[in-house]
């Protein structure tokens, strides 16, 4: 998908990073020899992937025709919370990166909305949510609140208070309402 999406919009970011992941793929497609390649580095430093107003809405409703509605209702508005948060040293092995889940419904159904999902860092992975079964919030990189011995539900969005670059890194703030 990297590579057609570099063929349409004539992206040397995504050409570059499908080679990393597929390296035959990529020096095999027709469609993207002409293409340069070069790492996307405007997804190096703080990037933001806003919350798409569509799929917050979707996460609201039924996810067949004739199932309840879901027992999670979006407790944000669009505006006011974030996809992915995503902190790049830079594309090297060695450099540290660190994914946020911002939203956590729709249609994978895991509550872990203000999890860690990925964070590399010297070459090793330290944190990575890879289970995609099981739904439970202890199986993901995330803080539970628990109060004689159960924990609430978690909110569908993370709020996104603050987000600041500056030369050298950068600070982030996220909020679970109602949490």
């Amino acid at each position: 998908i990297l590579l057609r999406a570099a063929e349409w919009r004539g992206d040397a970011g995504y050409k570059w990073v499908a080679q990393q992941g597929a390296p035959e793929a990529a020096a095999s497609d027709v469609l993207t020899r002409g293409l340069p390649s070069a790492p996307p580095e405007r997804h190096v430093g703080l990037f933001v992937l806003p919350m798409d107003p569509t799929i917050l809405r979707w996460s609201g409703r039924p996810v067949f025709p004739d199932y309840p509605p879901p027992h999670r209702r979006p407790n944000l508005p669009a505006e006011e919370t974030f996809d992915k948060i995503s902190l790049r040293g830079a594309w090297d092995r060695d450099a540290d990166y660190l994914r946020l889940q911002g939203f956590g419904a729709g249609g994978h159904g895991h509550p872990d909305a203000n999890a860690v999902s990925q964070y590399p860092s010297k070459g090793r992975l330290w944190l990575f949510d890879g289970d995609f079964i099981r739904r439970a919030p202890w199986n993901h990189n995330m803080v539970m609140v628990i109060r004689d011995g159960e924990h609430g539900p978690i909110p569908v969005s993370a709020r996104l208070d603050a987000a600041e670059e500056f030369p050298g890194g950068a600070v982030t703030r996220t909020t679970l309402p109602d949490y």
